[in-house]
C-alpha cells in the first residue's frame, strides 16, 4: 500500500521504503554484532575471573601450608 504524500511520485516513495527497509537490515546486523561481541567480552571477563579465583585459592592453601609447618 503506498499512499503519495505532498506529491511525491510512486517512485520516490519506493525508494524511500527500500532505503527504509535497508537501513533497518543494517541496524539489525549491527545489533546482532554488537550484542555477539558483548557476549564474547563477558565470557573472556568470566575465564579470567575464574583464572584469579583459582590463583588465589592455590596462594591460601600454599599459605595454610606454611603456617601449619
Amino acid at each position: 500500500m503506498i499512499i503519495l504524500l505532498q506529491g511525491m511520485s510512486r517512485e520516490a516513495i519506493s525508494l524511500k521504503e527500500k532505503l527504509k527497509k535497508k537501513m533497518q537490515a543494517q541496524l539489525s546486523r549491527q545489533l546482532r554484532a554488537d550484542k555477539r561481541a558483548e557476549a564474547e567480552r563477558l565470557e573472556r571477563e568470566s575465564r579470567r575471573q575464574a583464572r584469579r579465583d583459582e590463583e588465589m585459592r592455590e596462594l591460601a592453601i600454599k599459605l595454610r601450608r606454611k603456617s601449619v609447618y
